[in-house]
């Protein structure tokens, strides 16, 4: 169908882009974490946690801005998605320059909250000005982010994220060579977002020149509709900062500082596996939205079935390798000090993730369709479970405490309200969802697990890449698996995609 050629090509310019950002991070965090230090690299951490919840000033725009451009661009209605795009721009001016107050107030008042040495409080008054203003850069130009989403031209988006990770990875190496801090890589990321937000209101011109934008306020109309949108967005997004950044700064209230980089190394991983199904699923929001535009139903259910296993197809060999090897990986990478607490944080998070990527295609299909509004409101219920679970247990179990904390509420959350919710939007069969979009998947992919388990237990490992080597050469498993359970599907595909 032609939404899944949509769908694959996009996530093929995303899966691009990423896989150079996550190649250059994975290859340059020993480096970085060993040049600045643990104190050092959790003042980074800490400082663009921080940053992060100013991230919020976005008020879910983005999403709101690459539905109506999709949904009016399908419809070459071309001045109702000007007007939707310069209420967005208008809103996010104004945040912008909120954002920046803000990050000046958060760099005085934070080196007094948190554990920040004596010797780096004025090293993280300046690194959380920077970020700050980064952040408000990226936030105003996100904007044309979302049209080039909308539009489905990620091959653009993804040029630009492309460079702008090669360059921060080049550039990151040559300052800590240099004998730079921390202070340098604020300043290197700065100017590189201002050169792609540039870009990307560069090409969205070039590819919707039918797109009028204008500086005045905006209309009452394209208000109402953008907010209607956005407001529930917005929540989500707070939840969603609450559980992935709150983390950190709940480390650095009840620990020392250092203790914020054992527990990132660990979530690093899982945000790495985050940005990776999150590159794949955000194409199905403009392909949703299209498919809703027009009444299909069945196509949307289509989609549900097949997205899910895609999106778990790619997840669940990730996320053994992370419960089953996790703290080898980590050995491997970073050094024998983080294998076991950094390892152990690891394992804890991973297990709420199998349950979070069986949702990530119904959760972008949800926001695709319009019908985010309760997803707000159990997400709300998550994100204060999580913070209170994380402070409680912080106290008595240290850092696996707080992973506790993020992981019970996000397992209770993902297998009852989320496949409940899509059914009861798709009027799908609960039972036949479970079983044709998870359970199958999972019992195929048991071969691979016994063989990654095997692998730990019997293999030698002392290198990173022995360890890919490793990983890659059970993967055929995987395969064989999927095969195996998915023979019937894949015969009659193959046998439509033949000539007649």
């Amino acid at each position: 169908m032609k939404s899944a050629r949509q769908i694959i090509r996009g996530t093929v310019w995303n899966w691009l882009a990423l896989g150079v950002s996550a190649c250059m991070s994975l290859i340059l965090s020993p480096f970085i974490v060993h040049h600045l230090g643990n104190v050092n690299y959790g003042t980074w951490i800490l400082a663009n946690s921080l940053v992060a919840y100013l991230a919020l000033l976005d008020l879910g725009m983005r999403g709101a801005v690459t539905k109506f451009v999709s949904s009016s661009h399908a419809h070459q209605e071309h001045d109702e998605a000007s007007r939707s795009v310069g209420a967005a721009f208008w809103f996010r001016l104004w945040a912008a320059a909120l954002i920046v107050i803000m990050s000046a107030v958060l760099s005085v008042f934070a080196p007094r909250l948190f554990h920040f040495p004596w010797e780096l409080v004025r090293t993280a008054r300046w690194v959380l000005m920077l970020n700050g203003t980064t952040v408000a850069i990226a936030l105003t130009a996100g904007v044309f982010g979302g049209v080039l989403a909308g539009l489905q031209k990620f091959d653009r988006l993804s040029a630009v994220s492309t460079a702008q990770s090669l360059i921060n990875g080049l550039g990151v190496y040559f300052l800590l060579r240099s004998g730079r801090g921390i202070i340098s890589m604020a300043v290197l990321q700065l100017v590189l977002t201002c050169a792609s937000c540039t870009t990307l209101i560069i090409l969205t011109r070039r590819t919707y020149p039918q797109l009028k934008l204008t500086l005045r306020w905006p209309e009452s109309n394209a208000v109402r509709k953008l907010w209607g949108y956005s407001f529930f967005s917005f929540l989500i997004a707070i939840t969603g900062q609450i559980k992935y950044y709150t983390d950190n700064i709940v480390i650095a209230v009840f620990l020392p500082v250092g203790a914020v980089a054992i527990y990132g190394i660990g979530a690093t991983l899982t945000n790495y596996l985050r940005d990776f199904l999150g590159s794949m699923a955000t194409t199905f929001v403009p392909v949703a939205s299209s498919l809703d535009s027009r009444g299909n139903y069945d196509e949307l259910r289509r989609l549900l079935i097949e997205g899910t296993r895609l999106v778990l197809f790619i997840a669940l060999p990730i996320e053994v390798v992370f419960l089953l090897r996790g703290p080898t990986f980590i050995r491997v990478w970073m050094g024998a000090p983080y294998a076991h607490s950094s390892g152990h944080v690891l394992q804890v998070l991973t297990i709420a993730w199998f349950l979070i990527a069986a949702n990530y295609c119904s959760g972008n299909i949800v926001f695709g369709l319009g019908k985010h509004r309760p997803v707000a409101f159990w997400t709300i219920g998550e994100a204060i479970a999580n913070l209170t679970l994380s402070i409680v247990l912080v106290r008595r179990i240290g850092i696996i405490g707080v992973a506790w904390g993020t992981v019970i509420p996000s397992v209770v959350v993902n297998a009852v309200c989320w496949p409940i919710y899509i059914g009861k939007v798709l009027k799908m069969s609960l039972r036949r969802y479970i079983w044709q979009a998870w359970a199958r998947v999972g019992i195929s992919l048991i071969p691979f697990a016994a063989a990654c388990y095997l692998a730990e237990r019997y293999f030698i490992t002392t290198h990173v890449w022995q360890f890919v080597a490793q990983t890659f050469a059970l993967l055929p498993i995987a395969a064989f698996g999927v095969f195996a359970c998915f023979y019937r599907e894949l015969r009659n595909r193959v046998g439509r995609g033949r000539p007649a």
